[in-house]
């Protein structure tokens, strides 16, 4: 699972999809599934979610890059889906999120 871990780590910007992933650490789709399961409580797909999400927040945060280019760079079809899945993992929007952490280094040098 760690080799389909750093996998993952190394093509955050693109959608490859999971069958790849599976056969570069030399097991079927659903034994990953299955490892992933048992090791994080999570499908291979939705610990792939996070990881890209939590990309994508670190870009937000220290990038003034578009959400378009951040989405592309977080390997999501497009905007759209990156505020969608970045609303159900965090509760609240890019847009909110970027404008609150602002806010926050604001007033952290005042």
């Amino acid at each position: 699972m760690l080799r389909a871990i750093e996998f993952m780590k190394h093509h955050l910007d693109k959608p490859v999809p999971l069958e790849q992933v599976a056969e570069f650490v030399g097991v079927t789709s659903r034994q990953l599934n299955r490892a992933f399961v048992v090791g994080t409580s999570e499908t291979a797909s939705a610990y792939w979610r996070k990881l890209r999400l939590e990309h994508a927040r670190k870009l937000m945060a220290n990038s003034s890059n578009s959400i378009n280019a951040i989405a592309s760079a977080s390997g999501f079809a497009d905007a759209s889906h990156l505020i969608s899945w970045f609303r159900k993992q965090y509760g609240e929007t890019p847009a909110t999120y970027r404008k609150r952490r602002r806010e926050v280094e604001r007033l952290l040098k005042t």
